[in-house]
């Protein structure tokens, strides 16, 4: 391969073969990954759920204060969800 060139995606098996060799030995030559530790699962999950968590409170007390013209931390109270709960079923 002449040098200035980048290297195609169907090249011959020579040019593959000078590559490797001349391709330096410390880090991920082309085409390769760098071996990233990935958390487990069950971080991933309890993460996932903290972040849910968190945006739908925020979401319950921005809704309760633009839309229902209240205070934001009414939504939080139970005796609110009570009423709202009593409303939809028709007790």
């Amino acid at each position: 391969m002449k040098p200035g060139k980048t290297p195609r995606q169907g090249a011959t098996r020579t040019e593959q073969r000078h590559r490797e060799k001349s391709a330096p030995e410390s880090g991920p030559t082309h085409g390769e990954k760098e071996d990233k530790s990935i958390p487990p699962l069950w971080k991933r999950l309890t993460g996932l759920l903290i972040a849910l968590l968190i945006l739908a409170f925020v979401g319950l007390i921005v809704g309760y204060l633009i839309l229902g013209d209240g205070e934001s931390l009414h939504v939080l109270n139970p005796v609110t969800w009570i009423e709202l709960l009593r409303f939809v079923t028709g007790r």
